[in-house]
């Protein structure tokens, strides 16, 4: 059975597989390799977008 998930519970999940991608990256290249920094701004971009999306469904 599929389960619906809200729009802040998929991007949560996203955020989270970003994060553990992130992890690895810095981990295996090291924090200043462009692909680190580019995950981590990508992760920026997502907690924001959480931000704007938990606002919305507090108005």
């Amino acid at each position: 059975m599929s389960t619906v998930l809200s729009a802040p519970e998929s991007l949560k999940q996203i955020i989270e597989q970003k994060r553990r991608s992130l992890i690895q990256l810095g981990l295996v290249l090291g924090l200043t390799h462009p692909l680190t920094v580019q995950t981590s701004e990508e992760l920026d971009q997502l907690i924001l977008k959480s931000f704007e999306v938990k606002n919305y469904f507090l108005e």
